[in-house]
């Protein structure tokens, strides 16, 4: 059953379930990193969206890359493309997934 936006109906009395997916364990590499603008240390995961990938309180799965805390309210300030241009943070990220990728298989065969 579905109405007019082709989103199934979900019956009543019976409860919605939604998987949310995460990339926590990404993240979490990412603090033990030094900035990717910067080579200081500690570092947050810092997101990069655009309108394509993103919504209210909506972060894209594996598109972060670590900045200092100062570096991090400083993109938020004067906006990320400001901060640093769009093909840079395309770069950067995948940078920081392939690495991540790497970090995975060195992972399984230690």
């Amino acid at each position: 059953m579905s109405n007019l936006t082709n989103r199934p109906v979900t019956p009543k009395g019976q409860k919605k379930t939604r998987i949310k997916l995460n990339d926590r364990d990404f993240l979490d590499f990412l603090k033990t990193l030094p900035s990717a603008v910067s080579g200081k240390t500690p570092c947050d995961p810092c997101h990069y969206r655009t309108a394509k990938n993103s919504g209210i309180g909506c972060k894209p799965l594996y598109s972060a890359i670590p900045l200092t805390r100062e570096e991090h309210q400083e993109q938020h300030r004067i906006g990320t493309f400001a901060f640093m241009p769009r093909e840079k943070w395309e770069e950067k990220v995948k940078h920081y997934v392939d690495l991540w990728e790497k970090y995975k298989i060195m992972q399984e065969i230690m």
